[in-house]
């Protein structure tokens, strides 16, 4: 097994559905790249479009860096 187990994180959903995300420098997209997902960024904004049009790393200076994110239905 190539993961130990503190490499394994549980996002917890809040009670309006939004799984928080902590970007670090290494972070890749945490679904399909052609989900539809509603983000909430880090510059207050929520928008709803593909994960794979979104910044999950920890890009410096950027204000759309994704702080919690839910999969639209």
């Amino acid at each position: 097994d190539k993961y130990s187990d503190y490499d394994l994180v549980e996002l917890v959903q809040d009670e309006d559905g939004w799984i928080p995300w902590k970007a670090t420098k290494d972070s890749v997209c945490p679904v399909s790249e052609n989900t539809l997902v509603r983000f909430r960024l880090c510059n207050k904004t929520v928008d709803v479009r593909y994960a794979g049009h979104a910044y999950w790393d920890e890009t410096p200076g950027t204000p759309f860096r994704v702080e919690a994110y839910k999969v639209v239905e």
